[in-house]
């Protein structure tokens, strides 16, 4: 595949991802209607991935085609993004001990020094490798169902969410990002594999709570931070958590290539979410300017 100097294969389909609705909106049926009417989408396939808790793509091909779906989730206040994901360029090195001082913290890796000064923008992952998030998400929408409905389902809640992972097998991924939102390194944190006496006052003599102090360390080292939690939960391309069976060690890897992908995506939709923010406000200053103009000077 071609590659353009950003990084993005020049040949890629996009993608059309959507915040998931929960719960869905009033007039789902006349959205499913339009979508497989004018635009050719399954109608059972495109409720599952409106309506729930996080990200799903809902399609993807040809950008044009996708951009004429955008209007419709526009009226429906249905946040979503066109985009064409960034190849992973690297994974996240994993650390061994860090270093803290009034300008940052220095994580030492295997190979390499990776520096995070102090205000600099964040996105951290944490996911389970486990599956046991999974799971109990699972059991959640099932028992809810049963007693509310299908409409009414209450999901897993951001708290269980963050416990749930901590006690399965956490990983915690952090990228450091440039001011475009670009991804500039990353580092991997796992429970007991790095030198925990770093934290200062906030070690303790347990692996996922050091892993815990670990995330709230680089929350206040950092300016702009982005915390993800929701791998394994969400129904997104070459982001899939297989079902671990004993000490796998090839589903480990793949699942690891998973978690590499979606810390990527992420970036790529918060780059996205930026420029969108950036274009509101310009456009809003700039009708903020055309109207004082025009009240100084009315002709």
């Amino acid at each position: 595949l071609l590659t353009s100097p950003h990084g993005i294969s020049m040949s890629q389909e996009t993608y059309l991802i959507v915040t998931q609705q929960s719960p869905p909106p009033e007039n789902l049926q006349e959205v499913l209607t339009s979508l497989t009417r004018e635009h050719g989408l399954d109608a059972y396939s495109s409720r599952q991935r409106l309506v729930g808790q996080g990200l799903s793509m809902l399609h993807k091909g040809d950008r044009k085609n996708l951009e004429l779906i955008s209007p419709l989730l526009r009226s429906e206040n249905i946040h979503h993004w066109l985009i064409e994901p960034t190849k992973p360029r690297f994974a996240p090195a994993i650390i061994r001990n860090l270093q803290q001082d009034q300008e940052g913290i220095t994580f030492t890796c295997q190979k390499k020094k990776v520096r995070f000064e102090k205000g600099a923008s964040v996105l951290a992952v944490l996911a389970d490798l486990s599956g046991q998030l999974a799971e109990r998400s699972v059991k959640q929408l099932l028992a809810s169902h049963a007693y509310q409905g299908i409409d009414n389902v209450s999901h897993i809640t951001e708290e269980k969410i963050y416990k749930t992972i901590l006690q399965g097998k956490p990983v915690l991924d952090l990228y450091l990002l440039s001011k475009q939102n670009q991804i500039i390194d990353a580092v991997r944190v796992l429970p007991g594999k790095f030198d925990h006496t770093g934290l200062g006052e906030r070690a303790t003599a347990s692996s996922r709570q050091n892993l815990h102090q670990m995330l709230e360390l680089s929350r206040e080292n950092a300016g702009e931070f982005q915390l993800e939690t929701s791998f394994g939960l969400v129904n997104l391309p070459n982001c899939t958590l297989r079902k671990p069976t004993g000490e796998d060690p090839d589903t480990l890897r793949k699942n690891l290539i998973s978690l590499v992908h979606y810390g990527w995506l992420m970036a790529d939709l918060r780059k996205q979410d930026a420029v969108s923010t950036k274009e509101t406000e310009d456009n809003e200053l700039t009708g903020a300017v055309t109207a004082a103009i025009l009240a100084q000077n009315p002709a």
